[in-house]
């Protein structure tokens, strides 16, 4: 089985460059690619409210294809329609390293707990958090919004529907396998980035 890898970039801020990664099921077209991108950058731009203004969110202009078993590079291809970037509008100063934390939840066993991954939204500022410290209602339930869109809008096992990939293990590598996001959810108390990719 194969899936195709989105990375986008967060910069222009002192912690930066970072990088947010998506998966989704397949080997996908030009028209499944270029929809998938622009179904990133919905969800992203959900947090534009709350991320600083001179922080830009910028999707890379290639798609890549891997072999979920062992993890090597299948195909790789320009993305047709690059999404445009994103502005943060968040004014008011923000920590580095402090945003929110994205688990994507899925069906599928591994080992003794269900294979979940993480996304981190970093940085994000004053305005996404309460005068408590954390995560505020309105940017919980934005971002719930964003994620059940982004999640539901191709079905499981449908080139395009995100999946999370567990990384095979050995030299050579073999045992990788991906599996549907089936939900998502946001911890309130918010995160820690401790480094530049996720």
């Amino acid at each position: 089985m194969t899936f195709s890898q989105i990375t986008w970039r967060w910069d222009n801020w002192a912690g930066g460059p970072g990088f947010t990664t998506f998966r989704m099921f397949g080997d996908m077209d030009n028209t499944q690619t270029d929809a998938a991108a622009a179904a990133q950058r919905a969800l992203l731009l959900s947090q534009g409210p709350y991320v600083p203004t001179i922080v830009t969110l910028s999707c890379d202009t290639i798609v890549k294809v891997y072999a979920d078993g062992d993890g090597s590079l299948v195909d790789q291809r320009t993305i047709s329609t690059v999404p445009t970037v994103i502005t943060g509008t968040g004014a008011g100063n923000f920590s580095a390293v402090t945003g929110s934390c994205i688990v994507w939840r899925t069906q599928q066993s591994s080992g003794r707990r269900m294979l979940m991954g993480r996304s981190f939204m970093v940085p994000l500022g004053t305005t996404a958090f309460t005068t408590a410290g954390i995560l505020s209602a309105t940017y919980l339930n934005a971002t719930a919004t964003a994620l059940g869109t982004y999640i539901g809008r191709v079905a499981a096992n449908v080139n395009g529907h995100p999946v999370i990939w567990h990384r095979p293990k050995g030299d050579p590598p073999a045992g990788g396998y991906s599996a549907s996001v089936t939900g998502a959810t946001v911890n309130k108390s918010g995160a820690e980035l401790r480094r530049r990719r996720d």
